[in-house]
């Protein structure tokens, strides 16, 4: 099955994040498993600063539902910073809203993976 695509963060939200956390209600990812590592295979994708990303399906609702409500609350504000990894470009949360989060766990993981391509160049 392919994986649905968004024109927005805010469709994305709307549109997929809110039905995955009705139809794996009582666990913390969108995939709805509770624990282990996937290979990264998007469970979704959306346009968001000039990027199509690929959302993981072990990303976690947590730091996806911040985002959201900070973007709803100012939607002049930005809720994510562009990271890099060695191959591809990665949303992070901004500084004071990962901060704000309750569910990095032991290994302090960001539960968010969302990635797009790194431009060449």
């Amino acid at each position: 099955m392919t994986p649905p695509r968004f024109d927005t963060f805010d469709s994305f939200m709307r549109e997929f994040v809110a039905v995955q956390r009705q139809e794996v209600e009582g666990t913390e990812r969108l995939d709805g498993l509770v624990a282990g590592v996937t290979e990264y295979r998007p469970i979704a994708w959306f346009e968001h600063l000039g990027h199509t990303w690929g959302v993981d399906g072990d990303t976690h609702f947590e730091p996806l539902e911040i985002a959201h409500r900070a973007l709803v609350a100012d939607s002049a504000g930005e809720p994510f910073v562009i990271g890099r990894t060695d191959t591809r470009l990665k949303l992070v949360l901004r500084g004071d809203l990962d901060e704000s989060r309750h569910d990095r766990g032991v290994r302090n993981a960001a539960y968010l993976y969302a990635y797009a391509k790194q431009p060449k160049g």
